[in-house]
């Protein structure tokens, strides 16, 4: 994984940098606000620190595990908790480990508050060192149970995607999902049943981005026929895309797939001078959930009115779009222009932004 470069920045606990997201104190210090009634002030001070230290804990027990293996670690406190990640990839059995290193690095400092406790002797039960003594306790031994759980991204997940890649290769990680999605609903149903608002809608949210891999995965060869279609859009013969992209708008393919499909096959099309295909190509994009709030590219849609002859409308649409950041073939693109006799309208209409975007585009052009 890449290293992080957010948050603010920490320096360095040895050779691991360390960077801070303010959202880690707001996420605490509701949390601080919810677990008991009637919290003062320094109860959530008190919880939002030793939580944010045993988060802290946690995350150079990771950042440990990366430095055994030769990997570079850099820790970002965030939201609910923290990630480290580091440059390069691993082994099923280092990631093993790496995973598991966090929580157990959290159960040492448990054990050492615990064993503080029983040693000198529980702190008065009124007092903020009291309440930072089993804060701690929960922190460690609380956060760390409920990470060990095998959901993905948490680390038991992670922990139980490495095994069972380790046993079964590659197809390990999407049994790894599967037990994810059980055991988030799991979590989900038993947390509604106890009253429990937010660990309810974590495991709702662990079963539905697990399972949205799930569909990721088994739309891997869709993804790679749509990437040869789109190596081939913007390679030499660009007309050659759509017998890469056509087939796809058959298949049982998830709709934002065939939605590039659809537009990938306009551009073909169009490179083949093939008006009423790329019109044809337009229709077949499929329809849209009303909650989608995307914006829909609109450069292919202009670029076919452009074929058409719709002139001075279709330049105003194409301004628009690459004034907004899209992008099309070049070799399409620039031909199309030029037979319409357009492109100086064009650049006349267009911001900053879209005459850097079109000069990027020619650069590219073949």
């Amino acid at each position: 994984m890449a290293a992080l470069g957010q948050g603010i920045s920490l320096g360095r606990l040895g050779p691991v940098p360390i960077r801070l997201d303010p959202s880690l104190f707001v996420v605490l210090g509701l949390i601080g606000y919810l677990q008991k009634p009637n919290p003062t002030v320094d109860d959530i001070l008190v919880w939002v620190f030793v939580a944010a230290f045993c988060i802290l804990i946690h995350e150079l027990g990771h950042a440990m595990a990366f430095l055994a293996f030769g990997r570079k670690p850099s820790v970002l406190l965030y939201g609910f908790g923290g990630v480290t990640s580091a440059e390069g990839g691993m082994g099923p059995w280092a990631s093993l480990t790496t995973s598991l290193a966090g929580p157990f690095a959290g159960f040492g400092l448990g054990g050492l508050i615990l064993l503080a406790g029983l040693t000198v002797g529980r702190p008065g039960a009124d007092s903020l060192v009291s309440a930072a003594y089993l804060y701690g306790l929960w922190a460690c031994f609380g956060f760390g149970v409920l990470n060990l759980l095998p959901i993905l991204p948490l680390d038991g997940g992670a922990a139980v995607s490495a095994f069972l890649r380790g046993v079964r290769g590659p197809a390990g990680e999407q049994l790894a999902r599967y037990i994810s999605i059980a055991f988030a609903l799991l979590l989900a149903l038993v947390a509604l049943r106890f009253g429990q608002i937010f660990a309810t809608l974590f495991g709702a949210m662990f079963a539905a981005q697990n399972y949205q891999e799930v569909k990721r995965y088994r739309e891997r060869p869709q993804r790679e026929q749509l990437q040869a279609a789109y190596d081939a859009l913007y390679g030499p013969r660009p007309a050659d895309a759509a017998g890469a992209a056509r087939p796809l708008l058959a298949t049982k393919a998830s709709a934002d797939l065939k939605e590039v499909a659809a537009e990938v096959l306009v551009w073909a099309e169009l490179a083949r001078g093939d008006g009423a295909g790329a019109r044809a190509a337009l229709g077949q994009r499929p329809g849209r959930h009303p909650t989608d709030h995307r914006p829909v590219g609109r450069l292919a849609e202009a670029a076919v009115a452009l074929a058409e002859g719709a002139g001075a409308p279709a330049v105003a649409v194409l301004a628009a779009s690459l004034d907004a950041g899209e992008h099309g073939p070049p070799d399409v693109l620039f031909p199309l222009l030029e037979r319409a006799g357009v492109l100086p309208d064009l650049w006349n209409r267009l911001g900053p932004d879209g005459r850097a975007s079109l000069q990027r585009m020619h650069a590219a052009r073949r």
